[in-house]
């Protein structure tokens, strides 16, 4: 089980008995931008494991991010133009596919170097 909130920590559960196996602090911190004042908020909107037991997600920072079960990241995408708001993982783990605040979808691919695409609009 893994949880995602607001704060911008990732934490994964220990489904057996309760206690975090792992904890992911700043997952998704995004970078202010030049005419920004303080600290932009950070946040985690959506986590899934893919079948292999690697973990993506996706935050405020608009990244797709991937982590090892252990916590550790492995990898990221660049930079959407819109917030995403939901990732899901493929059932053989080999994609990721993003939904954006604009109702855009970014499918991503890799194992731990993620290379993105977006998909086309259908309008």
């Amino acid at each position: 089980m893994a949880s995602g909130s607001e704060d911008g920590q990732i934490i994964i559960w220990n489904a057996g008995d309760g206690f975090p196996v792992a904890t992911i602090a700043k997952a998704h911190t995004p970078k202010p931008g030049p005419q920004a004042y303080g600290t932009p908020p950070g946040g985690v909107l959506s986590v899934q494991f893919t079948p292999d037991g690697r973990l993506v997600s996706v935050g405020r920072d608009s990244t797709v991010r991937i982590w090892g079960a252990d916590g550790k990241a492995k990898g990221a995408s660049p930079a959407a133009d819109a917030l995403l708001t939901k990732v899901a993982a493929s059932s053989d783990g080999k994609l990721a596919i993003a939904g954006d605040y604009q109702g855009r979808l970014m499918v991503c691919s890799g194992t731990d170097k993620l290379s993105c695409v977006p998909s086309r609009s259908h309008q």
